[in-house]
C-alpha cells in the first residue's frame, strides 16, 4: 500500500467515526473519538509525508548523514553499504511538508497539528481525558485545515471525498466551531467588563486594602495578573501546555471573583491567544470571530435550534450586544464599500468632456447617486450577509445604519486641458453612493 492509499484509508476512517461521535455517549464515545485522534493523526503524517517525498525522496528520512554515509562507502566500494533508516515523525513531517510546499500556515493553524500530535502520543504512552466535547473542535480546526491542503497537493483527492461522501468542511462540525468561538468569545468579553467594574466597585467602596489582606494570608498560593481586573491574586487550575509553553488555563481571581473554565481555556489555545491579547484587541479579534461565523454560506439551513438559543443569550446581554452591533456594523460595510468601488468608476467612466473640464485646475468634482439596480452578483451578497444575520435573529439595529449610509469614493483620472495645449492632467471626483435598502429590509418578511 502507497503512502496515498494508506493516508487517505485512515482519512476516510477519520471522518466515518466523527459522524457518529455526537450520537455516543460514555465509554463508547471514548472510544470512538480515540480511533478518530489515532487515524487522524496517521492519515496527516502519511499524506504530509508523501507531499515530502514528492518533492524529494530522501527528505523523508530522518538521518540523512548514515544515507550519505552508506552511498559514499558505495561509491569506495567500503565500509557499510545497507541503509535502513526511519522516516520522519509526525511534526518533521508537517514541517518538511509546509516548507517544500510554501503552505501557508497559520501559528493556530500550526498549533492544531502540535495538539493533536500531544494528545495522540498521550493516548499511545499513558492515558488522556477524550470525554469533552472540545475533542470536536480540535478535530475539526485539523480537518479544516488540511482539506484545501489536500486538495491542491493530493492527486484526485476531490474525487475521493465526493465518491466517500468525506466532505465534512460543509457539514455540522465546521459550523458548530464557528458558533462555539462566537459564544466563547463574547462570554470572554463579559467577564472582561465585569471584572474591571468589581474592582472599581471595590476601589470606590474602600475595601481594597482589607480584601488583599485577607487574600495574602494564603500563602500557599501563587497568584498572578488578572485579565479582567489587572490585580495580581489570579489562581490558575488547569494549565495547558504545548512545548513547555503556556497555552492556556482555568482559574479564579480572588479579587475580582471572575472565572475561567475549560471552554475559555481551550478557546485560548485553539486560537493561539491568551486572556490578555484577547482583551487587548477585542475589537480586531471579536472582528475574526464575527466573520467566520457569517463567512458561512449555509448558517440558515444548517443552524439548530439549540444553537439559535446559545447564541441569543449571548447578545441579550447589554455590553454583549452594543460591541456585537459595531462588529456587525464594521463588518457590513467591509462588504459594501468594495463592491460599491466599481459603480463609482462607472459613473465617472460615463462623465462627457465638458463635464470633465469642471473638474480641471484642482477643481473637485462631486456626484451623488443611490444604486436602485446592483448587478446579480453583488445584490445576492449583500442578501446573504442580511440573511446571516437574520438567521441569529439579529434586528436591523445591528446593521441598519451600515446599509443605510452613504459612502465616499475619490476616483482620478487624466483629461486633457484644452486651454493648456491638451496636456493631461489629473482630475479628482468625489462619488457619493447609497443603496436601495428596501430590497434587503423587505426580504423575507
Amino acid at each position: 500500500m502507497n503512502l496515498i492509499d494508506n493516508g487517505l484509508h485512515s482519512f476516510k476512517k477519520t471522518i466515518e467515526h466523527l459522524k457518529t461521535l455526537d450520537s455516543l455517549q460514555d465509554i463508547e464515545r471514548e472510544y470512538v473519538a480515540k480511533e478518530i485522534v489515532l487515524s487522524l493523526h496517521h492519515s496527516t503524517e502519511t499524506l504530509f509525508k508523501y507531499m515530502v517525498k514528492k518533492k524529494n525522496e530522501l527528505l523523508i528520512f530522518d538521518n540523512l548523514k548514515e544515507y550519505f554515509m552508506a552511498q559514499m562507502n558505495v561509491l569506495k566500494n567500503t565500509g557499510k553499504q545497507d541503509f535502513k533508516g526511519n522516516t520522519i515523525t509526525f511534526m518533521e513531517a508537517i514541517q518538511r511538508g509546509a516548507v517544500l510546499n510554501k503552505l501557508e500556515l497559520s501559528e493556530t493553524q500550526y498549533g492544531s497539528f502540535e495538539h493533536l500530535n500531544s494528545i495522540r502520543n498521550a493516548i499511545t504512552h499513558h492515558e488522556y481525558d477524550l470525554t469533552e466535547k472540545q475533542i470536536n473542535y480540535l478535530i475539526t480546526q485539523v480537518i479544516t485545515v488540511v482539506f484545501p491542503i489536500y486538495k491542491e497537493h493530493i492527486p484526485n483527492f476531490s474525487d475521493f471525498v465526493r465518491v466517500n461522501n468525506l466532505n465534512i468542511i460543509s457539514d455540522t462540525q465546521v459550523k458548530e466551531l464557528h458558533i462555539w468561538k462566537f459564544i466563547r468569545f463574547f462570554t470572554l468579553y463579559k467577564k472582561f467588563i465585569e471584572g474591571k467594574l468589581r474592582i472599581d466597585s471595590i476601589y470606590q467602596s474602600g475595601t481594597f486594602q482589607r480584601r488583599q489582606q485577607q487574600i495574602e494570608k494564603e500563602q500557599y498560593i501563587t497568584y498572578h495578573k488578572c485579565p479582567c481586573c489587572e490585580k495580581p491574586f489570579l489562581v490558575k487550575e488547569n494549565v495547558i501546555f504545548e512545548n513547555m509553553d503556556e497555552k492556556g488555563y482555568t482559574g479564579e481571581c480572588l479579587m475580582c471573583e471572575i472565572e475561567f473554565d475549560k471552554e475559555d481555556s481551550y478557546f485560548s489555545y485553539l486560537t493561539s491567544r491568551d486572556y490578555d491579547s484577547i482583551k487587548n484587541d477585542d475589537f480586531r479579534f471579536g472582528y475574526k470571530i464575527v466573520s467566520e461565523l457569517f463567512n458561512d454560506t449555509t448558517l440558515k439551513e444548517k443552524i439548530t435550534d439549540q444553537e439559535l438559543y446559545d447564541i441569543k443569550q449571548v447578545y441579550s446581554i447589554p455590553e454583549n450586544a452594543a460591541h456585537l452591533a459595531i462588529l456587525t456594523d464594521n463588518y457590513l460595510r467591509s462588504i459594501i464599500h468594495p463592491l460599491l468601488d466599481k459603480y463609482a468608476e462607472e459613473i465617472v467612466d460615463d462623465f462627457d468632456s465638458a463635464k470633465m473640464d469642471e473638474g480641471l485646475w484642482g477643481n473637485k468634482l462631486k456626484e451623488s447617486e443611490v444604486l436602485y439596480n446592483l448587478n446579480v452578483e453583488d445584490f445576492e451578497q449583500i442578501k446573504q450577509v442580511i440573511e446571516n444575520f437574520k438567521a441569529i435573529e439579529l434586528t436591523d439595529d445591528y446593521y441598519i445604519e451600515a446599509l443605510t449610509d452613504e459612502y465616499d469614493f475619490d476616483v482620478f483620472r487624466d483629461h486633457p486641458n484644452p486651454h493648456q495645449d491638451n496636456e493631461e492632467e489629473e482630475v479628482r471626483v468625489n462619488i457619493n453612493l447609497s443603496i436601495d435598502d428596501d430590497q434587503f429590509l423587505e426580504e423575507d418578511e
